[in-house]
């Protein structure tokens, strides 16, 4: 949670209502707010207008009544029609006025639904391209789930929020200043007496509202926890089907639902507060009201007509009021939803450390060498990764990189497409600072092979064709050849066709590590990035995997990252990192002859392999006759890599 709000924490800036995502997005759909808006406002002038056919009814055709105040000056005029025709003329108005509002009812119905959807979409479009943008640092330490449940679960929980300031600005606000002005008008004392309770109710509402707010809040955070565990316990269900730790798992994710369910009810108790005092207060202030209306029928300054009217314009003005305690939680929770979409918006890829400096250019070509000067990297301050690293990499050579775990291989190749900025050095690309070039264009010169094999819920072809995506279906089938993955997508139910990642194509890993050589094969690249390019294959798997690299690096720039020394011997570089540093490089006879850190893990792994028995026969004597005999890569690997296996 630390490292969530540590990268939240980085933009100080911070928005204003009229600046929201949610309010832009309102905004650009300003002819259907229009009309709700011209909708409600009917409604409201509806409200209003209602009560005054009762009136004349009751004071005009009610036999005994006895006109006084306001009503002496109204009646008058309604009584030059006959009693007849004035009561059938009131019914009628009375009749359109209920069809008028039932119209102006399902108008706003489908308008108002119409304008969620638009908006939820807009916001959730909004918030995956801002989340696009961001760099690799943000991912690294913010959970998927979080980011997750922000464009799934918080977009939609935003709408009853727009669904607060529709109705109170359109209809809402209208009612109350127009039935607030007509009471004054008709009996300024008594609307007084009417309007106390709003001081005290607006006071209820700004007390609760905070503490609302904030418990929400964190039973949002504790959701989010949730959605993590579940999500780790689907990704890993081997390990943890393997393991036996669906007791631990279930365990977890108890005690995080647990805590949402405690957060959860602290909102609700104080919902429920603000309920029960909100309606207390409502009633009494209706009970006042009567009482004093009463009296002033008795005393002959209203009429009985005129205490209908302010009977029913007072639950025309409570019942916004109501309304609103009933969805307050939902508001509550909505504006603790829009306060996590708007920590995401806020958030600059400049303050983050990656970013497109001004006047950028793009990269046309790498025509020479790769440079590392002195370079120090750092995920946290003063923990460093990487330290002055300084090496070149020349155009289509192989260089390999070879190391302990955590003594920053992958750290050291994520630097180059620009995953992560170092914080001391430069690397360059034929001279020129790879910060000068804009990130498109220096990724679109980088093709990686990730150690786990990343597939889109798509065809074969799309996966594929997604190196390129001017790429024809010619190409594709030719990167595909190349990659040895032509043969086994024939054989799958719908060929090129079928769906990866369902239960329509299920692949092995050789499978899917050929799907992803043949998409940076077709990406033609100049620089290509390799990950542990043989780890948990098989022998057959791994001779077609390697087959593929081999053509996959053929003129190419090629970083290759490995634990198995003998799939990067025969590489023109090797650098040989140790806590960070770079020890040694060389090549492979050099290496050797030098008996260093890297004569160590060579002698480490065969030594291993062949059950103990020392590697004493390579020595600076015999190494010129290794190096003339050194095998391919592929060959290497299916003699001599000893296999894996995967959870």
């Amino acid at each position: 949670m630390e490292q969530k709000e540590n990268i939240f924490c980085q933009s100080e800036r911070r928005t204003s209502f009229w600046h929201w995502q949610l309010t832009k997005a309102v905004r650009t759909e300003w002819v259907l707010s229009i009309i709700i808006f011209l909708v409600l406002s009917g409604q409201a002038l509806i409200t209003i207008a209602s009560p005054w056919p009762l009136k004349v009814i009751f004071d005009t055709l009610v036999p005994g009544v006895k006109l006084s105040g306001f009503a002496k000056h109204l009646i008058p005029t309604a009584l030059a029609l006959s009693r007849t025709r004035l009561l059938v003329t009131l019914i009628i108005a009375l009749a359109l006025m209920a069809l008028l509002e039932g119209v102006f009812l399902w108008v706003q119905n489908y308008a108002v639904t119409s304008l969620y959807q638009r908006v939820t979409l807009e916001l959730r479009l909004k918030l995956f391209a801002q989340l696009l943008e961001l760099p690799m640092i943000f991912y690294q330490k913010t959970k998927p789930g979080e980011i997750i449940s922000r464009i799934s679960t918080d977009t939609v929980n935003i709408q009853p929020l727009v669904e607060a300031v529709i109705i109170l600005a359109g209809r809402s606000a209208p009612t109350i200043l127009g039935i607030s002005l007509v009471m004054f008008w008709v009996d300024w004392q008594f609307a007084a007496v009417a309007l106390s309770v709003m001081p005290a109710l607006t006071f209820l509402t700004y007390f609760f509202s905070n503490r609302i707010r904030q418990a929400t809040r964190k039973q949002r955070q504790k959701e989010s926890d949730v959605t993590n565990i579940a999500e780790s316990a689907v990704h890993t269900y081997r390990c943890v089907s393997l393991l036996g730790l669906q007791a631990k798992e279930l365990k977890r994710l108890a005690k995080k639902g647990s805590e949402s369910m405690s957060a959860a009810l602290r909102a609700g108790v104080w919902q429920g507060w603000y309920t029960s005092t909100a309606n207390v207060l409502l009633s009494l202030g209706t009970a006042i009201l009567i009482l004093i209306g009463v009296y002033r029928i008795w005393s002959g300054i209203i009429s009985l007509g005129e205490l209908l009217v302010f009977m029913i314009y007072l639950r025309a003005l409570y019942k916004p009021l109501r309304e609103f305690t009933k969805f307050f939680s939902k508001l509550s929770k909505s504006l603790a939803c829009n306060d996590r979409i708007e920590e995401i918006m806020v958030l600059e890829p400049c303050l983050l450390g990656v970013w497109d400096a001004d006047g950028a250019e793009k990269l046309l070509s790498f025509e020479e060498k790769l440079t590392f000067e002195r370079v120090s990297f750092a995920y946290e301050e003063d923990r460093w990764v990487l330290q002055d690293m300084s090496f070149t990499a020349r155009k289509g050579k192989k260089i390999a990189i070879v190391g302990e775990s955590g003594s920053g291989k992958s750290s050291l190749v994520n630097l180059i497409p620009r995953f992560f900025d170092p914080q001391r050095g430069r690397i360059l690309i034929d001279g020129w600072p790879i910060r000068m070039y804009t990130l498109r264009s220096l990724r679109d010169h980088i093709a990686i092979v990730p150690q786990k094999s990343i597939l889109f819920g798509a065809s074969a072809a799309v996966n594929i064709g997604i190196g390129r995506l001017d790429a024809t279906m010619e190409e594709i089938l030719h990167a595909a050849k190349l990659a040895n993955a032509h043969d086994f997508i024939m054989e799958l139910p719908r060929g090129y066709d079928t769906e990866l990642g369902t239960g329509e194509a299920l692949l092995s890993g050789g499978e899917e590590r050929r799907i992803v050589i043949a998409r940076a094969i077709l990406r033609d690249a100049q620089i290509v990035i390799l990950d542990e390019p043989a780890v948990g294959l098989d022998a057959k798997s791994e001779h077609l995997v390697m087959e593929a690299f081999d053509r996959l690096t053929a003129g190419r720039t090629t970083f290759i990252v490995s634990h198995h020394m003998t799939a990067v011997h025969d590489a023109d570089l090797i650098l040989v990192l140790k806590d960070g540093r770079l020890v040694e490089q060389g090549n492979h006879a050099n290496l050797i002859a030098r008996q260093g850190v890297y004569w160590n893990l060579w002698q480490s792994q065969f030594a291993e392999e062949k059950g103990g028995k020392a590697l004493s026969t390579f020595s600076a004597t015999t190494v010129s006759s290794t190096e003339a005999n050194v095998p391919s890569v592929r060959q290497s690997l299916n003699r001599r890599v000893p296999r894996t296996s995967t959870l």
